[in-house]
């Protein structure tokens, strides 16, 4: 059992935030207000948890806060452009560009910190891009929006790519769950800008609603990032990135079972070249 117990803790993190795509749909909120309420509620719980293990907070130099600062900015974007997605396109569609995240992430690695990829990773970079280039061309000849939705949550990719490059450096120096307080406090002011500035309404809230963001901001952002964290003392990274592929794939699933969403042409042909490309990046560097 406990050879299998970091297998269960990867296989359950990866299970509930698979399940962001469905709750966002069945809370009925318009994206903005459901992008600030699921990060005011997970800096509400990490400030509960921080609050609870009273751990000493350190000071920050300068430096140090404007990486905290930044990292929150670029948390709020993500959430802003990726759950912004919902309302033009499928929970396919807004889940699909996650795929490429860990590809990102290498690229920005290479450019801010010279971590050189090799020329092996064109091939799985090319498929990658072409997919989500392919299923944002297709959908947009299906219907504009469609494509809109494509592209924003690629663009919340890339958002999230810069926070997990900033979190590198940040999560050693003061661990998860104060980083993630913090960050998430900026996140939650960058969203409320974005709320006042395009005019948005946080209320009335509804009971499913309420219930929603609530499992968004725990299930997901919390206990699920948390479990996933966790595995990384068991796991190499590669193998935890690769597992997390699982996630558009769930997230696909639970949205045909419960929302009677299928996949269009274009969006299978997307994940399609994602996964593949993915596999090669992955069986490249294991």
């Amino acid at each position: 059992m406990k050879r299998w117990k970091p297998v269960f803790s990867l296989a359950a993190g990866v299970l509930l935030v698979s399940t962001a795509g469905v709750l966002i749909r069945l809370s009925g909120g318009a994206p903005m207000k459901v992008a600030f309420y699921r990060v005011l509620i997970a800096f509400l719980i990490y400030t509960v948890v921080t609050a609870m293990s009273r751990r000493r907070i350190p000071s920050l130099a300068i430096r140090e806060l404007f990486l905290v600062l930044l990292a929150g900015v670029f948390l709020g974007l993500h959430f802003g452009f990726w759950v912004s997605s919902f309302g033009y396109t499928t929970v396919a569609g807004a889940v699909i560009p996650l795929s490429s995240q860990p590809i990102v992430v290498g690229i920005l690695a290479y450019l801010f910190y010279g971590e050189k990829p090799g020329r092996k990773i064109l091939k799985p970079l090319l498929l990658i891009f072409l997919g989500l280039f392919a299923m944002s061309w297709m959908d947009m000849m299906i219907e504009i929006s469609l494509g809109l939705g494509d592209v924003l949550a690629f663009v919340g990719t890339i958002m999230v790519a810069f926070y997990f490059l900033i979190a590198k450096m940040g999560v050693p120096r003061f661990g998860v769950i104060l980083f993630n307080m913090w960050t998430y406090g900026v996140a939650t002011l960058v969203l409320f800008a974005g709320v006042v500035l395009g005019g948005f309404r946080l209320s009335p809230l509804t009971t499913i609603e309420l219930v929603c963001y609530f499992l968004l901001a725990f299930g997901c952002s919390f206990l699920g990032y948390s479990l996933i964290n966790a595995s990384l003392k068991h796991f190499k990274t590669v193998n935890v990135s690769l597992a997390l592929v699982g996630e558009p794939a769930l997230s696909i699933l639970w949205a045909y079972v419960f929302l009677g969403e299928a996949l269009t042409p274009a969006q299978a042909l997307g994940f399609s070249l994602c996964v593949l490309g993915m596999f090669l990046h992955f069986k490249r560097i294991e």
